[in-house]
């Protein structure tokens, strides 16, 4: 039983396997290349070219063709349509990976079904799990969904295993995402220190540039002609611009030959116009490395024992000169196109190593190899904010009308919190029948949690005067403790606490009333009003400490809980395997 490891890429994929003496290998396209383009072409209802064929089709019928989805993979309401049939970005990438998988099984003879897929550092939740359902509408089984960044150092780490505890800067510019990462490689542990990057930048990014540079130069030779109103010609100069950015890496000047509408255009491109035209963009990657460095140095990292390059653009000499020339940095360029994907592999292994009976035997390696890939331990950190969303305490509304009050993310974790994580013990107990819910909108029994919907209108006597929080004693007295509530502003309607009574500011108990019918909703509760509010009967939420996320409150600014989203009794435990 074989191990893959698969870099779904933005313009290019590859797959990799660990052979028997633990080395990883690429395994080649049904063509022999190592890297299969990430383009599907829908020549018919049921049938899809992948590759290098998809990619060629592009000239014949661009708008059949789908390209850069990994950009969108992740996104509610996306959808692509082709012959009246539509296609998320995950079936899109399902038809790469399964294409991928296929080539795997004819070159290599071994079944593609444990796989690793590997994505960008930066990418969230939704992404990452947008990712593993490609692969598994392929038919693979994802054993996980690895960081980019990480793949590659664990490759560089098998090759170069210098002992002792160094720390690894990742610079990573693939065809349609950037990424760094800072990654600590101490002994048999690989851990991520912090990463950061963008989504909508990459190699895309630097053939459009070249793009409208060619459709600008073939105006002004023939300003009666527009090539960019047809989509064939702009298909055709966004190949040539390809092949102008990959040959300037190599050589500094390179003709373009370009022709539309019967007229004919030669261009001249250097390496130095390619980096005027495209400075901007580089100097958008130097921004998000010297805020990484930054964000290490805080985390006690403050020098680097290497720098990679990971990804097909950091072929391009203008990359290194400039980390040399702004952080003093010397980057090392190996495999950038092909090491993610061995990475990855390795990973899957050391996957297997860990939770497979015999792994020896079935991996096809020696109780060595599999020992001591057991032994390999790689963590990782959340690489966004992650939150709920909850009422602005600070917007008006969030006392009379909350459902439409302006909206906030408290977050629980910060970005670049070492996982696993806990957001903290929680404190929630379900409520009894004689000191739970009062009444739900459906009428249910005392004792059940009420539906999630409220009337978005206070309810009738529900102001708060100057008193007392009911049945919260304060330290050192039987009466209860200040309500932290606005004098005379009316309660949420959200999380209502069975019919307790506002007291006055004294000493004295507070009283608490039957539960009693839903009251018409009325408009927010005039000072008069509320001056006799302990005449009446009102509803008050839950008291403090009751909330599932303890914290969430102090986060607002605010000490009622009637902000908090409506989540009590839950625990936020981040699982390794969720958010790597």
């Amino acid at each position: 039983m074989a191990t893959f490891g698969i870099d779904l890429g933005t313009t290019h994929s590859c797959i990799a396997y660990v052979d028997e003496s633990t080395r990883p290998v690429i395994a080649k396209s049904a063509i022999g290349e190592d890297t299969t383009p990430s383009v599907v072409y829908f020549e018919r209802p049921g049938v899809a070219l992948v590759g290098t064929a998809a990619k060629n089709s592009a000239l014949l019928a661009p708008h059949l063709v789908a390209q850069l989805v990994k950009r969108d993979m992740g996104r509610s309401g996306v959808e692509f349509t082709y012959h009246r049939e539509r296609y998320t970005p995950e079936k899109i990438s399902a038809l790469v990976l399964r294409e991928l998988a296929r080539a795997a099984e004819e070159n290599t003879g071994l079944p593609v079904r444990d796989v690793v897929i590997t994505v960008p550092a930066y990418f969230g939740i939704a992404e990452r799990e947008a990712t593993r359902r490609a692969g598994e509408i392929a038919g693979l089984n994802v054993l996980d969904v690895l960081a980019e960044p990480v793949a590659a150092a664990l490759h560089h780490h098998a090759v170069d295993e210098t002992p002792g505890t160094r720390h690894v800067l990742v610079y990573d510019l693939g065809g349609g995402t950037f990424d760094t990462t800072v990654i600590r490689v101490s002994g048999d542990d690989v851990q991520v220190v912090c990463t950061d990057g963008d989504g909508e930048l990459g190699g895309a990014d630097w053939d459009q540039r070249i793009v409208e540079h060619l459709l600008s130069t073939f105006r002004d030779a023939h300003p009666n002609l527009d090539p960019s109103a047809d989509d064939l010609a702009v298909q055709e100069f966004t190949d040539r611009a390809e092949e102008v950015k990959k040959a300037l890496s190599a050589t500094m000047s390179r003709n373009v030959a370009l022709r539309f509408g019967g007229a004919a255009v030669n261009v001249r491109f250097t390496r130095e116009l390619l980096e005027e035209l495209t400075a901007d963009l580089l100097d958008r990657t130097a921004a998000i490395t010297e805020r990484i460095v930054e964000t290490a140095r805080r985390k006690g990292v403050d020098r680097f024992d290497e720098v990679l390059l990971a990804g097909g653009m950091t072929r391009m000499p203008t990359v290194a000169a400039a980390l040399q020339a702004r952080f003093g940095l010397s980057p090392r360029l190996s495999e950038p196109d092909l090491a993610v994907a061995k990475g990855a592999a390795l990973f899957a292994l050391i996957r297997q190593a860990k939770s497979t009976r015999g792994a020896a035997r079935q991996l096809g390696i020696t109780e060595a190899d599999a020992a001591a890939m057991a032994k390999k331990r790689v963590s990782t950190v959340v690489p966004r904010a992650f939150g709920v969303k909850a009422v602005d305490p600070r917007d008006p509304l969030a006392l009379t009308d909350p459902m439409r009050a302006r909206q906030m993310v408290a977050h629980l974790l910060q970005a670049n919190t070492r996982l696993p994580a806990d957001t903290g013990r929680t404190r929630s107990r379900r409520p009894s029948t004689t000191s739970g819910w009062s009444r739900s909108r459906s009428g249910s029994r005392p004792g059940r949690r009420p539906p999630r919907s409220w009337p978005t209108t206070p309810r009738s006597g529900t102001a708060c005067s100057p008193v007392s929080r009911p049945g919260r004693p304060a330290a050192g007295s039987r009466s209860p403790s200040p309500c932290p509530r606005p004098a005379n502003s009316p309660c949420t309607p959200r999380n209502w606490r069975p019919a307790t009574m506002c007291a006055s500011n004294s000493t004295s108990a507070a009283r608490t009333a039957e539960p009693s019918p839903r009251p018409a909703p009325t408009s927010p509760v005039t000072p008069s009003a509320a001056r006799t509010a302990g005449s009446k009967r009102v509803f008050h939420p839950r008291p403090a400490g009751r909330c599932g996320w303890r914290n969430l409150s102090a986060r607002l600014d605010s000490g009622c809980p009637t902000l908090c989203m409506p989540i009590h009794g839950s625990r936020a435990v981040l699982a390794r395997r969720t958010l790597r």
